[in-house]
């Protein structure tokens, strides 16, 4: 009972960290009765992270262990963080997402630690600063080679699904980035859209995909071999001459930054 109530009372003090920026107010009571709710927790913690400065002064340890301080809380906690950091949205960040999921495996407290470690694997796939996992490609011209054979310049992957309308309406803002259409019509970066599954109408995409992306599929070799994790339709990663990943899950603003600096190396 002792070790319960100094987990409580440190899920207390941790709260008094875990607060807006710039004010006095808590953003979560691990010991309320309400931190045991996902909806709620992921709520505290997206609103918290949207008002956060910096996230390399996030205390994750101590957040981490103060969430345990009942295995409701922990897991809400845990679900929270995935919602917020990992699943698509304007705060993910695999980066601390991936700070987060070895601090809570450490505690060795979490109901839902089997998830936190296969997640953990799945965010050290393809990770930035590493080489892109290799994958033969079969291009809408007919011709085929190797992932590794077609990236001799900076590459922007677009993995989409050929019925997704969403990936149609990300596709036409990617190309209204005047800084990306800029570098492609240069030839100093290219866009390869790759349908990541043995869909018979891949090659129907060329319809819609902007003028100047190559479409191919991997008919399927990304699944067999789990090179690559989708949870969702589209994902786009930036390479750079070598095949290493730049950005992973690449936004609007990194894209942007990117081709602003390949300009400014290429001029």
């Amino acid at each position: 009972m002792k070790k319960n109530i100094i987990t409580l009372a440190a899920a207390v003090r941790a709260a008094a960290f875990f607060s807006f920026a710039g004010t006095e107010k808590p953003a979560v009571d691990f010991s309320s009765p309400s931190a045991v709710d996902a909806d709620y927790m992921t709520a505290v913690v997206s609103d918290w992270l949207g008002n956060c400065g910096n996230p390399d002064t996030i205390a994750v340890k101590e957040l981490a262990t103060a969430a345990t301080a009942r295995p409701e809380t922990a897991l809400a906690f845990s679900q929270a963080l995935e919602n917020v950091l990992y699943s698509s949205g304007p705060l993910r960040s695999e980066e601390l997402y991936v700070r987060f999921l070895r601090a809570m495996l450490d505690t060795r407290a979490y109901p839902d630690s089997t998830r936190l470690q296969w997640l953990l694997e799945v965010t050290a796939k393809n990770a930035p600063g590493t080489r892109a996992a290799d994958f033969p490609l079969e291009f809408s011209d007919g011709t085929s080679r190797l992932l590794s054979e077609t990236v001799d310049k900076p590459t922007l992957l677009f993995f989409y699904d050929p019925d997704c309308d969403h990936c149609r309406e990300v596709a036409a803002r990617l190309n209204g980035i005047p800084e990306l259409s800029a570098c492609v019509n240069e030839g100093t970066v290219q866009v390869v859209a790759v349908c990541p599954d043995a869909a018979d109408n891949w090659r129907e995409a060329s319809s819609w995909l902007p003028a100047g992306w190559l479409c191919a599929t991997d008919n399927g070799a990304i699944d067999e071999d789990e090179l690559y994790i989708f949870d969702s339709y589209p994902i786009v990663y930036l390479l750079d001459e070598n095949a290493c990943v730049i950005c992973k899950n690449a936004e609007a603003k990194e894209i942007v930054e990117q081709m602003r600096y390949l300009k400014s190396v290429y001029k």
